[in-house]
């Protein structure tokens, strides 16, 4: 469940806009037993339910150069459930030796965001220019690891085992370029070009 409000409030005939947001959202994950079907429950177990909500705020600044420019600013609290995957996923090929599983203890992921950048457009060429700085909490990652599940496998040992971990703290910067040119006859050609560099902290 998600709702999201907006709220614009506009200074004058200064160009300067500034916008406010508020999120929420909620989970309920209660699983019956209609997963026993699946057979990795026989290896692994059934899961336990997965239950959250949250409120995000957000703040908008725009403030318009020229006709053609505008500047903006943008900080942003963000909160995402795990996904049904990540939490019950649960899949054994035994004579291959390996298995995906969710973990039904994940934590859902938050993060602070910040962005600053430029936006141009001129009716037929528009760009844009952004750099981001975010940092989360309970980072949802999936990791690969082995379980001895499997014994005796082709003589190889322990089987590969994946599945999905909460990190306390990640932070992840970047810059994102966009450029698009439109075309005669409804056509238009798009280009974008992004770095992003992220770490455990």
């Amino acid at each position: 469940l998600g709702l999201y409000l907006e709220d614009e409030l506009a200074f004058g005939g200064r160009g300067f806009k500034l916008t406010t947001g508020l999120r929420f959202d909620a989970y309920d994950y209660d699983p019956d037993g209609s997963v026993s079907t699946n057979s990795g429950y026989n290896t692994f177990g059934l899961p336990s339910g997965n239950s959250g909500s949250r409120f995000s705020p957000k703040l908008l600044a725009i403030y318009d150069l020229t006709p053609e420019v505008q500047l903006f600013a943008q900080w942003a609290m963000a909160y995402r459930a795990p996904t049904v995957n990540e939490l019950y996923l649960n899949f054994s090929n035994i004579s291959s030796g390996y298995a995906v599983i969710g973990n039904s203890s994940l934590k859902p992921e938050t993060s602070n965001g910040f962005e600053i950048g430029a936006k141009y457009d001129d009716g037929d060429l528009s760009s844009s220019l952004t750099l981001f700085h975010n940092k989360y909490k309970n980072f949802i990652e999936q990791v690969t690891t082995t379980t001895t599940l499997f014994p005796g496998f082709g003589g190889l040992g322990n089987g590969s085992l994946f599945t999905y971990q909460n990190r306390e703290n990640v932070e992840i910067s970047g810059v994102e370029a966009k450029v698009r040119k439109d075309l005669a006859n409804g056509f238009f050609t798009h280009a974008s070009l992004a770095y992003a560099y992220g770490k455990d902290t």
